[in-house]
């Protein structure tokens, strides 16, 4: 390789951290101000977001070894999101002894969702400017990214 190119990479690969760290910064607040419009906590919101990827239901324990809160403050958290209607607790079918924390989606539907709207829009248009060879580049680097996010985290809880 090159002088001329192996400064080129280097500028593509600077700038392309650079660009990770805004976009991570830029989620941040978009997050913030959203549960600020919600009245709720950035916190609850993100909690959330892990609801909902598991839209069968999370106990207490588990959705704190999920965000790598303590269960007191999960708690706090869940009894704020089912004050606030985006989630109930429903005894487990399976074993009634536990309780599993479950996403209403119709109210997330109804008062979270229309603010994601226009920002998935715009990357439906984004993504329609790619092949899918490119989409699928995109995807393998985005899921390596998370990867290296979670292996990230595990350290920083040792």
């Amino acid at each position: 390789m090159s002088k001329d190119m192996s400064q080129e990479r280097g500028a593509v690969l600077r700038e392309l951290q650079l660009s990770l760290q805004r976009s991570s910064s830029s989620s941040v607040l978009f997050g913030q101000l959203l549960a600020r419009k919600l009245d709720i906590y950035s916190t609850d919101l993100e909690c959330l977001g892990f609801l909902l990827l598991r839209a069968e239901g999370v106990a207490a324990g588990d959705l704190a070894a999920l965000t790598g809160l303590t269960t007191g403050a999960i708690t706090g958290v869940i009894d704020r999101l089912e004050m606030a209607g985006f989630v109930r607790r429903d005894r487990d079918s399976k074993d009634r002894r536990k309780v599993l924390v479950r996403p209403d989606l119709a109210k997330i539907e109804q008062e979270i969702a229309p603010h994601y709207q226009s920002m998935l829009h715009t990357f439906d248009e984004i993504f329609e400017g790619y092949s899918n060879e490119e989409l699928a580049i995109l995807l393998r680097f985005h899921q390596r990214v998370e990867e290296v996010l979670r292996g990230e985290i595990e350290k920083l809880e040792l």
